[in-house]
């Protein structure tokens, strides 16, 4: 059974930050570049970033542990009637044990404390292992966005949903 800490503190999100460089240069070098990854862990994931997003931009992140231990974490973000699944990520050893499934039952208990009647999400279009995972918890493919993230990159995005 899952956990979740949410991050308040320079510890935490130090935290966050140290969990998103392992997760992220271990996952996404197979669907975006190892620069792009470089430039979006310093753009939204270093410990300076986190602090804004959630100091200044009320975003919610909570460290996952599974035993006790560092599985992952998630950040969410209240948007009109919409909870908006901002991050979700597990390190590699956690991944296929039916985790995800957990969090996203703990983001939907926070979308309805909230008063939300949805949640939504972007992930990319090339990352089929999340796209077959989410669409599989119910979340529907609404339409794909492309963003201008700054640096030369591209984030070539869809927008999934799924209603409560």
């Amino acid at each position: 059974m899952l956990q979740f800490h949410e991050i308040h503190d320079e510890g935490g999100i130090l935290r966050v930050a140290d969990l998103a460089g392992e997760i992220w240069r271990e996952y996404y070098p197979t669907i975006i570049s190892p620069d792009q990854v470089e430039y979006m862990l310093a753009k939204i994931q270093s410990p300076e970033a986190i602090g804004d997003q959630v100091q200044n931009h009320g975003l919610r992140y909570f460290l996952t542990l599974e035993d006790d231990r560092e599985a992952g974490y998630l950040a969410v973000i209240p948007r009109g009637d919409d909870l908006f699944i901002s991050k979700l990520y597990l390190k590699a050893d956690c991944r296929g044990k039916g985790l995800s499934r957990e969090m996203l039952a703990f983001i939907e208990s926070q979308a309805r404390a909230a008063g939300c009647s949805r949640m939504t999400l972007t992930t990319h279009k090339q990352n089929e292992v999340a796209l077959r995972a989410y669409q599989g918890l119910g979340f529907k493919i609404l339409e794909p966005v492309v963003t201008d993230i700054g640096g030369g990159y591209m984030m070539d995005d869809y927008r999934l949903a799924k209603a409560l």
